[in-house]
């Protein structure tokens, strides 16, 4: 049938496969046709619910979806916006049936109606909801069971609705994009003022006093111009002192000294254990007990309340 032709080149497409121009003209013939069809027979109504439709008739509401996709592959960049706005009001038609047959929630229509970049949150929710539904849908199509095709045809409206959420706010990004490209295009930037020439400076005694005022003889300009031409071509930044490799080594020295300086230091701790043993018992007693005495002061778990 013409919807099973447009399905297989739209999910196609979406995995890259025989996306050719010829392919993808003929796809968006097949789906003009098919919205013809439903225009004609007027297959949808919104004085109707979903369980007053029949069974084959739940998936042709796919339709714009699928248009829409097809649209957005197009690689015809002389129509690139108009196809952007006919995908735009393609989704926009299949999310309209979705919200006549209440296929989706309040909170889903809220979120189409008013769009946000959706939080952290709401990203991981959305692709965990996707994910359970790829499963049930796989689930029911392995059954291959013509009792639960409404079931199957719903799950799939329902993934195609959060699907379409997302290429909305990309087809809204591009479109902004054209918009400020084409802005461009009319009001292009003034060109960048002309580069000054560059000034040639001959170093002798009329002007050498400008460079130092402390050069007096014939040596000190020869030894200032020898300067002046060693430094044309440095960068105008502080150059690095050391190379990776001998940073490294460098590194690798600190960090041995600093392991070293560790262990006298903890030799040295256990000498005066040794020596004073009753010194550092009285201190490991007073620290004991200090921290007994706050635990009592302190609930358990008072520090940590979750952000309450």
């Amino acid at each position: 049938s013409q919807f099973a032709a447009l399905k297989g080149l739209a999910e196609g497409f979406e995995e890259f496969k025989d996306l050719t121009p010829e392919n993808i003209d003929n796809a968006i013939l097949i789906a003009n046709s098919l919205k013809q069809v439903i225009a004609r027979e007027a297959l949808f109504s919104s004085n109707e619910l979903l369980e007053d439709l029949p069974t084959e008739h739940i998936k042709l509401i796919l339709t714009p979806y699928y248009h829409a996709l097809v649209l957005l592959k197009s690689t015809d960049q002389a129509k690139r916006k108009s196809n952007l706005e006919f995908a735009q009001g393609s989704f926009e038609e299949f999310l309209n049936y979705l919200d006549n047959y209440r296929v989706v929630d309040e909170k889903f229509i809220e979120r189409w109606r008013t769009p946000a970049e959706p939080t952290r949150d709401q990203k991981i929710a959305d692709f965990k909801a996707k994910k359970a539904l790829e499963q049930q849908i796989q689930l029911l199509e392995s059954r291959n069971n013509p009792d639960d095709l409404r079931d199957l045809y719903k799950l799939q409206l329902q993934h195609a609705a959060s699907h379409t959420l997302d290429q909305l706010r990309f087809v809204k990004l591009e479109l902004q994009v054209l918009e400020f490209k084409s802005t461009q295009e009319t009001n292009p930037l003034p060109p960048p003022p002309p580069q000054r020439p560059p000034q040639i400076l001959k170093i002798d005694e009329s002007n050498v006093n400008l460079i130092n005022p402390l050069i007096s003889s014939g040596n000190d300009i020869a030894k200032a111009r020898h300067n002046i031409e060693h430094q044309v071509f440095q960068p105008g930044h502080r150059q690095p002192l050391y190379t990776i490799e001998e940073w490294g080594e460098i590194e690798c020295k600190m960090c041995m000294e600093r392991e070293e300086k560790q262990k006298q230091a903890e030799l040295e701790r256990k000498r005066e254990q040794e020596e004073n043993p009753e010194d550092w018992e009285e201190q490991n007693r007073k620290n004991d007990a200090g921290w007994d005495d706050w635990k009592d002061m302190h609930e358990k778990g008072a520090g940590n309340r979750n952000g309450r």
